[in-house]
């Protein structure tokens, strides 16, 4: 596996993990990125490429920004969907591809970095 032989740290962040702490940390919290990332840009309806975001359950009715409760979809499926519940909908071949968890805090690294990282792939070659 080839090894870079410099590394240059153009950011730095602080992870305060305490595994025993009852507190949620800031790097738990849901974001654009990180549920594009969790759900590998794919809209979780249809399979297409996603570009909004969906609440499985609306805000309308009382759903929360949660990892659980958020999905990356694309914006036909979106504006399909609307503000109504999955159960809601007339057509019983719109479903959720996979149910939606939160993420352990190593997978939460991970999402973050995916999230943050070049659009353009470059740095791939060092991910083998």
């Amino acid at each position: 596996m080839p090894v870079p032989s410099v590394i240059m740290l153009q950011q730095f962040v602080k992870l305060d993990f305490k595994p025993n702490s009852k507190r949620k940390l800031s790097l738990l919290r849901p974001s654009r990125g990180s549920i594009f990332a969790r759900d590998n840009n794919t809209c979780q309806y249809c399979g297409s490429p996603a570009t909004t975001l969906d609440h499985i359950v609306p805000k309308s009715k009382g759903g929360q920004h949660s990892w659980e409760n958020l999905v990356a979809a694309c914006s036909s499926c979106n504006k399909k969907k609307g503000s109504r519940l999955l159960s809601d909908m007339r057509d019983d071949k719109f479903k959720l591809m996979d149910k939606p968890k939160h993420p352990g805090p190593w997978n939460i690294m991970r999402l973050r970095l995916l999230a943050q990282a070049p659009k353009d792939g470059s740095w791939l070659r060092f991910f083998g």
